[in-house]
């Protein structure tokens, strides 16, 4: 049996069951929001690469009161 995760991608035993993370997200009706997909270690590091982690609590309220 396989893990696929969020991103799609099959994760090796390395990765184990993935990393979730907070990111930079929107609801359907252009709101923004805060999504935690688990990713494989590329996607993970493309996330970070783009400045799409939300790493504190802090930059999460910033991300969800910025207008």
């Amino acid at each position: 049996m396989s893990v696929i995760a969020t991103c799609g991608h099959k994760l090796t035993e390395e990765e184990g069951l993935g990393t979730t993370i907070p990111i930079k997200d929107y609801c359907k009706d252009g709101s923004k929001a805060i999504g935690y997909p688990t990713l494989c270690n590329k996607c993970l590091k493309w996330h970070r690469k783009k400045k799409l982690e939300l790493k504190t609590d802090n930059e999460q309220e910033r991300w969800l009161n910025a207008t």
